[in-house]
């Protein structure tokens, strides 16, 4: 072999480990990205779920209002009308009060 042949070979060898290299860190960094991919797919995941689950409680939250809202009305409403009878209701006469037509019988 002619020194000319040793050094192509020799170069070519060198390129194809250049290539061998680069080819390794372009594939260790596709996968560290679609790691992140992943990771990012777990996290809108996660947030997805929280989504509905705040959904949930804000659903919750309007029945509980729309619950309490009632409840309030109708405990005005018998206020009200617990006020309305003992207005109407005639006033009831004191035991210790002697009227003197009652003391002639």
């Amino acid at each position: 072999m002619t020194p000319i042949q040793i050094i192509l070979m020799t170069g070519i060898a060198l390129l194809l480990l250049a290539v061998g290299v680069v080819v390794f860190l372009a594939a260790a960094a596709v996968w560290w990205e679609g790691k992140k991919i992943m990771s990012a797919r777990d996290v809108v995941n996660q947030i997805s779920t929280l989504q509905s689950a705040l959904s949930a409680v804000r659903k919750d939250l309007q029945s509980t209002d729309e619950q309490l809202s009632a409840w309030m009305n109708r405990t005005a409403v018998r206020s009200r009308r617990d006020r309305v009878r003992e207005e109407k209701e005639e006033p009831t006469m004191d035991p210790n009060v002697i009227f003197p037509s009652e003391v002639m019988q």
